[in-house]
């Protein structure tokens, strides 16, 4: 009985260094948007749409221009060179041009990335069509910050709600050069602790409720009281996520290869939850260990990759904002109910296998000589 309890330790230790690779292996729902972002404090807002007919909107607060084009003419949005980065044709197509150095340094958020030897704004255009609506979104570095260091008014208060720059995007109409205008702002934070806090507080009382008002089964091998109310509380914070995840889908302008690895990314993540939560069932004390592993995981991969979402003033969801601060901070605080559960079980094991008299209870039953 002592090698099986020692074996599903092991198991359970095994499945966390399983968790350990999936945090590391996987792209989060964040990541996956690569040059964009769905949690920020940056807020650029369009001013002057330059023409009546351009319709202009900013989704992620300052990471993607969105441009419909009802002018019934072709719109050519200018790129950083002069040279024309974009088409909004008559017809409703929209056309990038391959040589345009924009379409290069705009895949990510401070143009890091080294220019390929097509991007060339002196070049001929050469157009590759993107849409079909009149409508495309593209992340340009004109409206935002082009810095990873807050602005010196901001980092000497934050807490303000404040003008960072003006912008403007370059267009021709027609044969006739205009300007769309915006302006970038700073808006306050939110504070991070009441979605993280009161979960937290709430579940460690739910948790504590179970280990006082539960008992071990009779021959103390298993506890299955503890381990599964709180399988149950996992399962319904994963449930909330898989919401946080569809929305941040619909939400956002993100590419279909982005969706896609986002997708992939939280099936993957749920079923290495899933497979740990089952061993966690039953009860035993490696299925305790499993519970802690799930609930870490629960914790890096839900709540360690959206951390900014509990702060951020500008999210990107079609939901209420404090929806999607709950999930993040549910996923923070589940850690709790299953800290206090694995330190109970743990206790409790521990005083079952400890050996007495140099001998476990196991082992002195195992001496007894049969009658």
């Amino acid at each position: 009985m002592v090698g099986r309890w020692r074996d599903a330790w092991a198991r359970g230790v095994a499945a966390i260094a399983v968790i350990a690779g999936v945090v590391l292996g996987l792209p989060s729902v964040a990541s996956a948007h690569g040059g964009t972002t769905d949690a920020t404090n940056y807020s650029s807002r369009v001013t002057d749409p330059g023409a009546t007919g351009l319709e202009w909107s900013v989704s992620g607060g300052d990471s993607l221009l969105r441009l419909r084009n009802s002018t019934g003419q072709d719109v050519v949005v200018v790129g950083y060179q002069g040279e024309p980065y974009l088409e909004f044709r008559a017809d409703g197509t929209v056309w990038v041009n391959i040589h345009s150095p924009a379409r290069y340094q705009n895949t990510t958020r401070y143009a890091t990335e080294p220019l390929p030897q097509e991007a060339d704004a002196a070049a001929t255009p050469e157009w590759t069509k993107v849409a079909d609506d009149s409508t495309y979104s593209w992340h340009d570095h004109r409206i935002h910050w082009m810095s990873p260091l807050v602005p010196q008014g901001v980092d000497a208060d934050p807490g303000l709600d404040q003008r960072i720059l003006g912008w403007s995007i370059p267009l021709r109409i027609a044969g006739t050069d205009i300007d769309a205008h915006g302006e970038l702002w700073w808006i306050a934070p939110s504070s991070w602790w009441p979605p993280v806090v009161i979960p937290g507080v709430v579940l460690a009382a739910i948790a504590l409720a179970i280990v006082v008002r539960s008992s071990p089964i009779a021959d103390g091998t298993r506890w299955p009281a503890t381990s599964r109310p709180v399988v149950g509380l996992l399962a319904f914070v994963g449930a909330a996520n898989v919401v946080r995840v569809v929305d941040d889908m619909v939400a956002s302008d993100a590419a279909t290869g982005e969706q896609i690895a986002v997708a992939v990314g939280t099936a993957v993540s749920l079923a290495a939850i899933a497979a740990l939560c089952r061993s966690a069932w039953r009860g035993t004390g490696g299925g305790h260990l499993a519970l802690v592993g799930a609930g870490l995981a629960t914790m890096l991969i839900f709540g360690g990759e959206a951390t900014d979402m509990l702060t951020a003033s500008q999210i990107t969801t079609v939901l209420p904002v404090w929806i999607r601060r709950c999930t993040v901070g549910l996923s923070y605080a589940v850690i709790v109910p299953v800290t206090v559960v694995a330190i109970a079980a743990a206790r409790h094991f521990a005083r079952h296998h400890r050996p007495h008299d140099g001998r476990s209870r196991m082992g002195e039953s195992a001496t007894q000589p049969s009658e």
